[in-house]
């Protein structure tokens, strides 16, 4: 059996530290290794300096001012990593570094296809775009581009407060209910050592009621006995007719409920590809949630990635992918 594996993204921002530093925590509990990647951005810095056809000059001192800058990204790259492993060496964590080059959400994605999490950090800003934070947007790109390109389950962390989660809060939806993913859920929240909760979304037109929902998923899943499972009824954005309504429906929807109560908790947001698109169960892109939501932590998990679930406790492997 392969040992668990953690991919961190990593580079020279607060945000990174903050995510790098809950990395560390969450891999000593989990016993798994982790592997610190760091991509050189030469995508973008050949979008920058390229030309579709040369003009006045040719593209030769384009070439090289991508060769000397590249050079300067590299050095950078080694800097942080000498002194991520500084950081790390006395922490008792099974610990590798990389170096890629290209463009870091595919380069992360392809890395991820070996691991069975992966943790970035980002910053969330309710700025739209402008000239003045257009360095907001490009950090912050990676993380939204992972939300909707990760093929593993992808935890975000946006701030450092609280130093741990009190609980795990999981969306689910009713009217599709993954048992499998439950379960890969459940046995995370173990692994990470936090109480998981269950939040169950309805769209509020069934005939049945929610406590005789849960009554029945609770009968016909002995796992989720003890588990705090609550009812949440979901409303459509500006939508009159609120009958018939898929969680899944590419249309944003509204919960009744206060985003601020997650300030403590880590949110686990189940995300399917419907159209060619990443969207999470409240009907948004993953990408977008992301943007929008300002609470310290979010996994962003595709219900895709969930393979086999008849495993020990302790085996995270086999959770995911």
């Amino acid at each position: 059996m392969n040992k668990t594996s953690f991919l961190l993204c990593l580079n020279g921002t607060k945000q990174s530290q903050i995510a790098a530093e809950m990395a560390f925590e969450l891999a000593q509990k989990a016993d798994a290794q982790l592997t610190a990647q760091h991509v050189i951005d030469t995508s973008t810095a050949w979008d920058f300096l390229r030309n579709e056809e040369p003009g006045f000059i040719g593209s030769g001192l384009y070439i090289e001012t991508f060769e000397i800058l590249k050079k300067a990204q590299r050095e950078i790259a080694n800097k942080l990593m000498e002194k991520y492993e500084s950081v790390i060496e006395n922490k008792k964590i099974d610990s590798i570094t990389v170096i890629d080059e290209g463009a870091p959400v595919e380069e992360i994605c392809r890395r991820a296809q070996n691991h069975d999490l992966v943790i970035v950090g980002h910053h969330y800003s309710a700025a739209k775009f402008s000239v003045q934070n257009r360095w907001h947007h490009a950090t912050s790109a990676v993380a939204e581009g992972l939300a909707n390109q990760c093929p593993k389950p992808l935890l975000i962390i946006q701030k450092s407060e609280p130093a741990f989660w009190q609980d795990m809060q999981i969306l689910v939806s009713l009217e599709h209910m993954n048992v499998s993913f439950i379960r890969a859920c459940l046995r995370t929240a173990l692994f990470f050592g936090v109480t998981p909760k269950i939040i169950c979304l309805m769209s509020g037109y069934h005939e049945e009621k929610a406590d005789e929902l849960v009554k029945n998923l609770r009968n016909t899943h002995s796992d989720l006995l003890e588990i705090d499972i609550q009812t949440k009824v979901v409303r459509k954005a500006n939508q009159v007719d609120q009958l018939h309504i898929d969680l899944w429906s590419q249309e944003p929807a509204e919960l009744e409920f206060d985003y601020t109560l997650f300030q403590k908790s880590l949110l686990l947001v189940p995300t399917r590809e419907i159209g060619g698109k990443r969207i999470s169960i409240l009907g948004v892109e993953a990408n977008e949630m992301v943007a929008q939501l300002s609470i310290p932590a979010i996994l962003m998990w595709p219900e895709e990635s969930i393979r086999s679930h008849a495993t020990p406790d302790r085996d995270f492997e086999k959770l995911t992918a």
